[in-house]
């Protein structure tokens, strides 16, 4: 007897990645070709060979490579690439072809006795991909404190990666301020219609800025 269920393989460069699926009711798969590097959640790049990341942070008592606040690890396999899925349900073919990505998250409990709130955001606006992850701390000695972590692509090359939320004259960091002027919301608290990004590199002069607005799809 045929046994149904999910295959799922990925090189050990991250590079690429295929999910087969077969079911009662769905049958197909799901590719995703990645054109960015992984990095981790403290902003280098990934080496596949091994290193990568600040040793130093941990010595110091810090957040880990792939910590992104207390008790929530998160690594970025994908943050952009080539999505191709063909699947067939119902005796329909359906297939689709586009821009995505993948993150890696996994904690030392539940989400909600480490994180009070979240908030992520994955884009691709060529020649830019980038990614973003927050996460107010529930952590005894991090109560409501707040964790970021960003990536961004320039044609697919890391240009900015950094935990750095605040304005800094020296390191590149990352600046987050949420909208309200549009005509979109969420039904949070937060009534919020977009988000803007900046990502800024004092060391090579540059500042990039992202507007970006909710929409209803």
């Amino acid at each position: 007897m045929e046994q149904l269920g999910p295959v799922f393989h990925v090189t050990k460069d991250l590079k690429y990645a295929q999910f087969g699926f077969d079911s009662w009711r769905a049958k197909g798969t799901y590719k995703l070709s990645a054109t960015t590097p992984a990095a981790h959640a403290d902003g280098p790049v990934w080496d596949p060979e091994g290193g990568g990341g600040d040793a130093a942070d941990v010595a110091a008592g810090e957040l880990e490579p792939t910590e992104l606040s207390p008790g929530l690890y998160y690594s970025v396999p994908v943050a952009g690439g080539e999505v191709e899925v063909d699947l067939t349900t119902s005796g329909r073919k359906l297939s689709f072809r586009g821009r995505g990505g993948s993150a890696r998250l996994w904690a030392k409990d539940g989400w909600l006795k480490v994180a009070e709130r979240w908030t992520a955001i994955r884009v691709w606006a060529s020649p830019y991909t980038f990614t973003y992850w927050e996460v107010v701390s529930r952590g005894a000695s991090h109560w409501g404190k707040t964790f970021v972590s960003g990536h961004l692509f320039h044609n697919d090359r890391l240009v900015v990666g950094t935990r750095l939320g605040n304005a800094s004259a020296t390191d590149d960091h990352i600046l987050i301020t949420p909208n309200y002027g549009g005509e979109i919301h969420g039904r949070f608290d937060d009534k919020n219609t977009g988000y803007t990004l900046e990502f800024g590199s004092p060391g090579r002069g540059r500042t990039r800025r992202f507007e970006m607005q909710h929409t209803m799809m």
